[in-house]
């Protein structure tokens, strides 16, 4: 199970996963966060400009390694696009687990 948290003046995204297409969140800001479930396994984990169809352009990608029977809180930090920003912080995330074996 992961849980998703943005930090802020993170604009809303999409985050897709790599082999399939399939959204992991839909339109998901600043504020927002939420729980969901997902097999053990390595993902690579798209970060999108948030898009009806989820298919925006991928501005960051994660490699990820979910154990099972784990819950993990991932933080999106940064800026998407981070020389136009007033601070030269780029996206990225952040994976910590919840429970321990």
């Amino acid at each position: 199970m992961i849980r998703q948290s943005l930090a802020a003046l993170s604009p809303a995204v999409d985050v897709t996963v790599a082999s399939s297409g399939d959204a992991l969140y839909d339109g998901v800001a600043y504020g927002q966060s939420g729980y969901v479930e997902v097999s053990a396994g390595e993902y690579t984990h798209q970060i999108r400009g948030d898009t009806g169809g989820n298919d925006g352009d991928v501005v960051a990608s994660f490699d990820v390694d979910l154990a099972g029977g784990q819950v993990y809180t991932a933080f999106a930090a940064g800026y998407l696009s981070p020389d136009d920003e007033h601070a030269d912080t780029p996206f990225d995330l952040l994976v910590a687990q919840d429970t321990m074996v």
